[in-house]
Protein backbone atom coordinates (compact mmCIF):
# COMPACT_ATOMS: atom_id res chain seq x y z
CA UNK A 1 0.00 0.00 0.00
CA UNK A 2 1.31 3.61 -0.11
CA UNK A 3 0.44 7.01 1.48
CA UNK A 4 -0.19 10.34 0.62
CA UNK A 5 1.21 13.35 2.50
CA UNK A 6 -1.01 16.04 1.74
CA UNK A 7 -0.16 19.79 2.22
CA UNK A 8 -0.36 21.11 5.41
CA UNK A 9 -3.07 23.35 7.12
CA UNK A 10 -1.36 26.02 8.33
CA UNK A 11 -3.66 27.83 10.24
CA UNK A 12 -6.02 26.63 13.22
CA UNK A 13 -8.39 27.28 15.66
CA UNK A 14 -7.80 30.25 18.74
CA UNK A 15 -5.26 29.76 20.57
CA UNK A 16 -6.34 29.60 24.25
CA UNK A 17 -4.38 31.29 27.01
CA UNK A 18 -3.45 28.33 28.98
CA UNK A 19 -3.02 25.67 26.14
CA UNK A 20 -1.33 27.92 23.46
CA UNK A 21 -0.39 31.45 25.04
CA UNK A 22 -4.06 33.11 23.29
CA UNK A 23 -4.62 35.49 20.77
CA UNK A 24 -2.31 38.38 22.22
CA UNK A 25 0.85 37.84 20.21
CA UNK A 26 1.30 40.43 16.46
CA UNK A 27 0.93 38.03 14.05
CA UNK A 28 -1.10 35.13 15.67
CA UNK A 29 -3.70 34.24 12.64
CA UNK A 30 -6.19 31.79 13.77
CA UNK A 31 -9.49 30.13 12.27
CA UNK A 32 -12.86 30.07 13.28
CA UNK A 33 -14.32 26.93 14.68
CA UNK A 34 -16.68 26.37 11.90
CA UNK A 35 -14.02 27.48 9.23
CA UNK A 36 -11.49 24.90 10.23
CA UNK A 37 -14.12 22.12 10.33
CA UNK A 38 -15.84 22.90 6.81
CA UNK A 39 -11.78 23.46 5.47
CA UNK A 40 -10.70 19.89 6.87
CA UNK A 41 -14.47 18.51 6.06
CA UNK A 42 -13.93 19.39 2.30
CA UNK A 43 -10.23 18.47 1.97
CA UNK A 44 -11.31 14.97 3.64
CA UNK A 45 -14.63 14.66 1.09
CA UNK A 46 -12.31 15.60 -1.77
CA UNK A 47 -9.48 12.99 -1.05
CA UNK A 48 -12.56 10.74 -0.39
CA UNK A 49 -13.65 11.68 -3.78
CA UNK A 50 -10.19 10.56 -5.34
CA UNK A 51 -10.29 7.56 -4.09
CA UNK A 52 -8.49 7.59 0.01
CA UNK A 53 -10.35 5.50 2.08
CA UNK A 54 -7.92 5.88 5.21
CA UNK A 55 -7.22 9.53 6.40
CA UNK A 56 -4.98 10.86 9.33
CA UNK A 57 -5.68 14.24 10.60
CA UNK A 58 -2.48 14.84 12.60
CA UNK A 59 -2.69 18.14 14.48
CA UNK A 60 -0.31 20.18 16.08
CA UNK A 61 -1.85 22.22 18.30
CA UNK A 62 -4.38 20.96 20.73
CA UNK A 63 -7.38 23.34 20.33
CA UNK A 64 -8.06 21.67 17.04
CA UNK A 65 -9.20 18.69 18.20
CA UNK A 66 -12.96 19.04 18.72
CA UNK A 67 -13.23 20.99 15.27
CA UNK A 68 -11.25 18.05 13.41
CA UNK A 69 -13.70 15.41 15.13
CA UNK A 70 -16.62 16.87 13.88
CA UNK A 71 -15.12 17.30 10.29
CA UNK A 72 -14.51 13.58 10.24
CA UNK A 73 -17.36 12.75 11.00
CA UNK A 74 -19.17 15.16 8.60
CA UNK A 75 -16.65 13.96 5.65
CA UNK A 76 -18.04 10.66 6.57
CA UNK A 77 -21.89 10.86 6.74
CA UNK A 78 -23.55 8.25 4.99
CA UNK A 79 -20.38 6.57 4.28
CA UNK A 80 -19.46 3.06 5.28
CA UNK A 81 -16.48 2.81 3.21
CA UNK A 82 -14.05 4.71 4.73
CA UNK A 83 -12.15 5.60 7.80
CA UNK A 84 -10.39 9.08 9.32
CA UNK A 85 -8.27 9.11 12.53
CA UNK A 86 -8.10 12.36 14.25
CA UNK A 87 -4.79 12.36 16.42
CA UNK A 88 -2.00 14.77 17.91
CA UNK A 89 1.56 14.08 17.77
CA UNK A 90 1.68 14.51 21.67
CA UNK A 91 -0.35 11.78 22.20
CA UNK A 92 1.98 9.48 20.50
CA UNK A 93 4.74 10.78 23.47
CA UNK A 94 4.79 7.80 25.99
CA UNK A 95 4.21 8.82 29.65
CA UNK A 96 7.41 6.92 31.01
CA UNK A 97 9.31 8.77 28.39
CA UNK A 98 7.96 12.54 29.56
CA UNK A 99 8.81 11.06 33.53
CA UNK A 100 12.83 10.57 32.41
CA UNK A 101 13.01 13.61 30.30
CA UNK A 102 11.56 15.69 33.38
CA UNK A 103 12.94 13.88 36.59
CA UNK A 104 9.07 13.04 37.13
CA UNK A 105 7.83 16.84 37.31
CA UNK A 106 6.13 17.31 33.41
CA UNK A 107 3.88 20.25 33.99
CA UNK A 108 1.44 19.03 31.42
CA UNK A 109 0.67 19.13 27.89
CA UNK A 110 -0.93 23.21 27.88
CA UNK A 111 1.64 24.33 29.86
CA UNK A 112 4.19 22.97 27.73
CA UNK A 113 3.20 25.62 25.26
CA UNK A 114 6.66 26.64 23.51
CA UNK A 115 8.67 25.18 26.46
CA UNK A 116 10.86 21.79 26.71
CA UNK A 117 9.35 19.30 24.24
CA UNK A 118 8.03 22.09 21.71
CA UNK A 119 11.90 23.48 21.90
CA UNK A 120 13.71 20.09 21.84
CA UNK A 121 11.73 19.28 18.96
CA UNK A 122 13.16 22.27 17.07
CA UNK A 123 16.48 21.72 18.18
CA UNK A 124 16.37 18.50 16.44
CA UNK A 125 13.98 18.60 13.49
CA UNK A 126 14.90 22.49 12.56
CA UNK A 127 17.69 24.27 14.43
CA UNK A 128 18.80 26.83 11.89
CA UNK A 129 15.45 28.05 12.80
CA UNK A 130 15.98 27.71 16.84
CA UNK A 131 17.04 31.54 18.45
CA UNK A 132 19.21 29.59 21.07
CA UNK A 133 20.16 32.61 23.19
CA UNK A 134 16.42 33.54 23.53
CA UNK A 135 15.66 29.98 25.27
CA UNK A 136 14.34 30.51 28.55
CA UNK A 137 12.32 29.80 31.43
CA UNK A 138 8.87 31.82 32.41
CA UNK A 139 6.69 30.41 34.12
CA UNK A 140 2.92 32.07 34.30
CA UNK A 141 2.37 33.86 37.49
CA UNK A 142 -0.97 31.64 37.91
CA UNK A 143 -2.82 29.66 35.95
CA UNK A 144 -6.56 29.71 36.95
CA UNK A 145 -8.72 26.33 36.53
CA UNK A 146 -10.97 28.36 34.11
CA UNK A 147 -10.83 30.94 31.47
CA UNK A 148 -11.83 34.33 31.04
CA UNK A 149 -13.07 35.86 27.20
CA UNK A 150 -11.32 38.17 26.57
CA UNK A 151 -8.24 37.12 27.86
CA UNK A 152 -7.11 39.15 30.65
CA UNK A 153 -3.84 41.07 29.67
CA UNK A 154 -0.64 39.81 31.61
CA UNK A 155 -2.13 36.91 32.23
CA UNK A 156 0.41 34.64 29.69
CA UNK A 157 3.96 35.97 30.18
CA UNK A 158 5.25 38.31 27.36
CA UNK A 159 7.56 35.77 25.52
CA UNK A 160 3.93 33.35 25.34
CA UNK A 161 6.28 30.30 27.43
CA UNK A 162 4.23 28.75 30.01
CA UNK A 163 6.88 27.10 31.54
CA UNK A 164 10.90 26.42 31.27
CA UNK A 165 12.22 25.80 27.85
CA UNK A 166 15.85 25.63 29.10
CA UNK A 167 16.14 21.90 29.47
CA UNK A 168 15.41 21.49 25.71
CA UNK A 169 18.54 19.46 24.09
CA UNK A 170 18.67 18.15 20.55
CA UNK A 171 19.16 14.50 21.80
CA UNK A 172 15.98 14.98 23.56
CA UNK A 173 14.48 16.31 20.60
CA UNK A 174 15.92 13.24 18.51
CA UNK A 175 14.28 11.06 20.79
CA UNK A 176 10.88 12.39 20.87
CA UNK A 177 10.95 12.60 16.93
CA UNK A 178 11.77 9.00 16.76
CA UNK A 179 9.55 8.12 19.95
CA UNK A 180 6.58 9.90 18.03
CA UNK A 181 8.03 8.45 14.77
CA UNK A 182 6.93 4.30 15.61
CA UNK A 183 4.11 5.27 17.55
CA UNK A 184 2.26 6.92 15.18
CA UNK A 185 3.48 3.74 12.48
CA UNK A 186 1.96 1.07 15.18
CA UNK A 187 -0.78 2.62 15.22
CA UNK A 188 -1.79 3.56 11.63
CA UNK A 189 -0.44 -0.17 10.88
CA UNK A 190 -2.64 -1.48 13.64
CA UNK A 191 -6.22 0.85 12.47
CA UNK A 192 -5.48 0.87 8.75
CA UNK A 193 -3.52 -1.93 8.42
Amino acid sequence: SHAIVGAPIAFGYKSQAFSGGGQIFTGTTSLEGQTLTLLARDVARELLRHGARRIIFLSGHGENQFFLFEAADLALAGRDDARIMVTGWWQHVPAPLLDELFGGGFPGWDLEHAATVETALMLALAPASVRRERIIDEPAPHVPGYSIFPQPPGIVPASGLLSRATPATEAMGARLVETIVEALSRVVHHEFG
